[in-house]
């Protein structure tokens, strides 16, 4: 992937003003730069690593080994998806090849493979679980119109969501969605329990609340629902790795005038008057009067901004932000191909608990990207 040389960080910080700077380099902050960029704006992205991307990082490891850092299938490419709105709006849609995902839920000694097209999951689903066939077919059947009531908030010259402002669009806009309405303050147990009983099918189909955090059938209703997605429309990776998707935006970022620095560490963002000015980095001083951070929150609050020059108020809220594990990654090399190229989300028969972190273990994902994608790969080692 692109990285930054010495000589280019001396030549970007001979201009020190620009009008916007983005701190860090994922895929939220460099699609920050690019709508922002093309609109003329000066914008800087500042970034600690030599890569560029985030959870969208594709690195390369001894034998010509690829791996993706983290994200291994992106949502929202649907007709009436933003990130596809997004990559059409910057002519960068067609410059990257989609492969679709496929997904596995294993419990124990138990596998099921999820087909691509949601009508037909539904109804492996209900020939599995006869006694929940009603309720099943009730629950695809509300999760789909749910999840294309929110998203038709997005449209191809608006890739952020409409508000509704005047007392008729609320009312409107309450006539069009009454399924997503009818969900939006549940949590996902509660939208299961109105359908679903069998403890193993609720399972089935709460296997990607990781996406969104560690809450379980806690997780909010209007965040699985959106998640659906990745059965109703599809989840796919960048052919070549995440890091591709990260590589086009940088290119279009400078296509625009936008500048990107790597191998940069934001020591500090520096304030006067109570407004923002600029960040202080280990290669020097850079200025703007706005500064989007990438990072993350309690990070960007407490350590670069510092709490002293917050309102008390706010301080309170940042210091009750309770980080949630995420995720842990373990990556390796086999020397023969991988059964699938299901992305497999698996159960353990009991769960674990880490011995040094005290964390609680009792699911993992596994996936094999050169399985769906033969181009992680070297050639040597083609299969």
């Amino acid at each position: 992937m692109d990285t930054m040389g010495n000589e280019q960080v001396e030549k970007i910080q001979a201009n020190k003003m620009f009008d916007v700077i983005v701190i860090g380099s994922g895929i939220g902050g460099l699609a920050a730069a690019v709508e922002l960029a093309a609109t003329g704006l000066a914008v800087l992205v500042v970034e600690q690593h030599y890569l560029y991307g985030g959870a969208c990082t594709t690195y390369t490891r001894r034998g010509g080994f690829k791996f993706d850092a983290g994200v291994e299938s992106i949502s929202g490419l649907g007709q009436n998806g933003p990130v596809r709105h997004f990559l059409l709006k910057h002519n960068l849609f067609d410059d990257i090849k989609w492969v679709r995902n496929t997904y596995q839920f294993r419990c124990g000694d138990n596998t099921y493979s999820i087909p691509a097209d949601f009508g037909q999951w539904r109804d492996r689903l209900a020939s599995l679980f006869p006694d929940e066939a009603a309720g099943i077919h009730k629950l695809f059947h509300e999760l789909k119109s749910a999840y294309f009531e929110m998203y038709d908030a997005f449209a191809a010259d608006r890739i952020t969501v409409l508000v509704p402002q005047t007392e008729e669009e609320i009312q409107n806009y309450a006539a069009a969605h009454p399924h997503f309405l009818r969900w939006r303050r549940s949590t996902w147990r509660e939208l299961l329990d109105a359908f679903i009983k069998a403890p193993l099918l609720r399972s089935i189909l709460s296997m990607l609340t990781g996406y969104v955090g560690d809450l379980g059938e806690e997780t909010p209703a209007s965040s699985m629902i959106p998640i659906m997605g990745y059965f109703i429309e599809g989840g796919f990776r960048p052919e070549g790795g995440s890091g591709v998707l990260a590589a086009k935006l940088v290119e279009r970022l400078r296509s625009y005038g936008g500048e990107v620095v790597g191998s940069t560490k934001v020591q500090s963002i520096l304030m006067q008057g109570g407004r923002v000015k600029g960040v202080q980095t280990d290669k020097g001083t850079f200025y703007a009067p706005v500064i989007i951070s990438n990072a993350d929150p309690r990070v960007t609050y407490e350590q670069l901004v510092g709490l002293e020059n917050l309102p008390a108020v706010y301080g309170r809220k940042v210091k009750e932000l309770t980080p949630s594990m995420s995720f842990f990654g373990w990556a390796a090399s086999l020397d023969r191909p991988f059964y699938t190229a299901e992305l497999i989300s698996y159960v353990l028969p009991e769960p674990v608990r880490l011995e040094k972190s005290g964390q609680l273990v009792s699911a993992l994902g596994i996936q094999s990207a050169s399985a769906a994608d033969p181009s992680p790969v070297p050639k040597l080692h083609k299969w």
